[in-house]
């Protein structure tokens, strides 16, 4: 397998530890945030990791160009442009191993995901074309899934919803995503397209018309949004009572 790690992102709700490094850089526990991604990845026997950057970003290069890795690094600029998380790996498209399933990971998570349990998964489902990690939390925004298949987005707080597919919302399960997803091959040529910055959710809802996406229930894992100071802290108390 291969992983993308979106690390782009400018980190706004991290202020102002992001004030002069990059989100991926910013330290939990006795290492940066981006460091527990690649070990995991590393004893999940990763064959390629491509990193996006724009805020700070040749100080996040610095770092990764410093890793003594078992597998190649890359790098998809966008310092030119923050092309979110869609956009982001549509730029980064040219760069993927063909053959290989991708796993996509935002940088300011932490999770002790088991990759190979999530890629026993989808060869058990038949490889669809992605699995998507979801959670059962607290979350104004939900992904809807009808028998483990994605059918639409709901916003709680303005009452929005989008379909894929025509679904009845009483007879829906809705779940947080956790910002962790796995993409088949056959995903890479669906990447091409006009628009340049858009979310990963825009992908998910669109392929959902006519190809299946699964929720992966992780609930049994431990796992932090670390996008925010409290949040942050929250995650360094767990690493410490580990």
């Amino acid at each position: 397998m291969q992983a993308m790690i979106f690390a782009a992102g400018l980190g706004s709700r991290l202020a102002p530890l992001t004030d002069h490094i990059p989100k991926a850089l910013v330290p939990l526990g006795k290492q940066p945030i981006i460091q527990y991604w690649i070990d995991r990845l590393r004893q999940a026997q990763c064959q390629q990791l491509i990193v996006n950057v724009h805020s700070h970003a040749q100080q996040l290069i610095d770092y990764l160009q410093r890793l003594e890795l078992p597998f190649p690094l890359l790098i998809s600029d966008e310092r030119s442009q923050l092309l979110e998380t869609g956009g982001g790996l549509r730029q980064a498209a040219p760069l993927l191993l063909p053959n290989q399933p991708l796993f996509l990971l935002n940088a300011d998570i932490y999770c002790n995901f088991d990759f190979g349990a999530a890629l026993d998964f989808w060869a058990q489902k038949g490889q669809p074309l992605g699995v998507l990690a979801m959670r059962q939390r607290p979350s104004s925004r939900q992904l809807l899934f009808l028998e483990e298949e994605l059918v639409g987005w709901q916003n709680k707080k303005t009452g929005e919803y989008r379909w894929a597919r025509a679904a009845d919302p009483l007879a829906v399960s809705a779940y947080a995503f956790s910002g962790i997803s796995l993409l088949g091959p056959a995903a890479f040529s669906l990447l091409a397209g006009p628009k340049a910055k858009f979310s990963i959710i825009d992908f998910f809802l669109n392929w959902a018309k006519t190809e299946r996406l699964l929720a992966y229930l992780h609930q049994q894992e431990d796992w932090f949004d670390i996008g925010t100071p409290a949040r942050l802290a929250q995650a360094e108390a767990y690493l410490l009572d580990q």
